[in-house]
């Protein structure tokens, strides 16, 4: 089968929608499939992201999150720009001559333009299209989208489609992890081996609405408590987030562990999406005390595959995949206080930590990627 995907981003750019587009092409490309991905970004010499000859990645900076919002910059919601579109539509035209895909699939065309996901819906041209909702936060959500003509709308969680509904055909399927590259086995990162233990890993971008700020807070009531410990947040420098916005936010954070008297013990580290599992197994905690509903989460798969405990915030689509108290520990939006009471909970008691950590590798199993194929296979199949 060919599939044409459609997508803001892709690795090397960090983040869940790019770890998935990359784990999802490798499993359809090992089963035969052929892909080609248009997606944002400013060069075409795609040599070395993948080693599929399946796969091809072609990049294009009028598909980009800065490119697109800066074109709508001032427009209402319910106005095309035109030059945008046609744009846009040149480039899926293109592209859908050249492959004639069997399948067009759209990642979060609902998501900073709907001039994207009007020429995908035009050029598609009577073939099957999907389109994926991976997420809901932002000011630039665009829910008429999902009316389109899609031949199904596929969800990542149930929390994103009872959010966004729509008309169309729903398939909800909980996106899923390569349990191949996190699992317990492999190697370790050195960079948080150095680093003073309990190592306390919060595996977001820096963004405001993952809870960062909180968890600054949450980590200096942990080293007053035990007079040890690092906490572990990414430095984010290769995301699909305005990096003016980031910059001002680390100053930020930094400013704050340092009235907090934690400055020292707070690690800004790089991750490569390959270096992601070889952190995880470094670390004693994982935590996402996301402070705005999360569309799902994959820190808890990949915490749960790495065999790390976990704590998550009540929030959004993580309820679906953490179970308080049997594969991790739930706390509420905003509470630092109670992120730190769950963190020593288990920093304290080995014996919860092994309860959990057995939990989360019973479930992971449900989150696979070779299930979530066989799941995508016969979406693909239903049209």
């Amino acid at each position: 089968m060919r599939i044409l995907q459609v997508a803001h981003a892709f690795p090397p750019t960090i983040g869940g929608v790019e770890t998935h587009l990359w784990d999802l092409s490798h499993s359809l490309a090992r089963r035969g499939h052929t892909l080609t991905f248009i997606v944002g970004g400013y060069s075409n010499n795609s040599a070395d992201d993948h080693p599929y000859e399946r796969i091809v990645v072609e990049r294009h900076e009028s598909l980009t999150v800065d490119y697109l919002i800066g074109q709508r910059q001032g427009l209402p919601p319910d106005v095309t720009n035109p030059s945008l579109l046609h744009s846009l539509t040149e480039i899926l035209c293109e592209a859908t001559r050249r492959l004639s895909p069997d399948i067009v699939h759209v990642h979060n065309a609902h998501h900073f333009a709907p001039e994207l996901a009007r020429s995908a819906v035009a050029v598609a041209a009577g073939r099957p299209i999907f389109n994926s909702v991976h997420d809901r936060v932002g000011a630039h959500i665009y829910e008429d989208v999902l009316e389109y003509a899609w031949t199904g709308v596929i969800y990542a969680s149930n929390y994103l489609c009872e959010a966004l509904p729509t008309s169309r055909r729903q398939f909800v399927r909980h996106l899923p992890v390569d349990t191949k590259a996190f699992s317990e086995n492999g190697s370790v990162d050195s960079r948080l081996k150095k680093l003073e233990k309990p190592v306390v890993f919060h595996p977001a971008r820096l963004l405001r609405w993952k809870g960062v700020l909180f968890g600054l807070e949450a980590f200096a009531r942990v080293r007053n408590r035990l007079n040890c410990g690092t906490l572990v947040l990414c430095e984010s420098s290769n995301t699909v987030e305005n990096q003016d916005e980031r910059i001002a936010f680390r100053a930020e954070l930094e400013s704050r562990a340092r009235d907090l008297g934690i400055d020292d013990y707070v690690a800004f580290v790089q991750f490569g999406r390959h270096e992601m599992p070889a952190a995880y197994r470094t670390s004693d905690l994982v935590w996402y005390p996301t402070v705005i509903d999360e569309p799902l989460g994959l820190v808890p798969i990949e915490a749960y595959a790495c065999r790390v405990p976990l704590i998550v915030s009540r929030s959004g689509g993580m309820v679906e995949t953490v179970e308080d108290r049997v594969t991790g520990l739930i706390v509420e939006k905003n509470d630092p206080v109670g992120l730190s009471d769950a963190a020593l909970a288990l920093l304290e008691s080995k014996t919860l930590s092994r309860r959990l950590i057995v939990g989360g590798a019973l479930r992971v199993a449900q989150f696979s990627i070779e299930r979530y194929t066989d799941a995508i296979e016969d979406v693909y199949g239903w049209a």
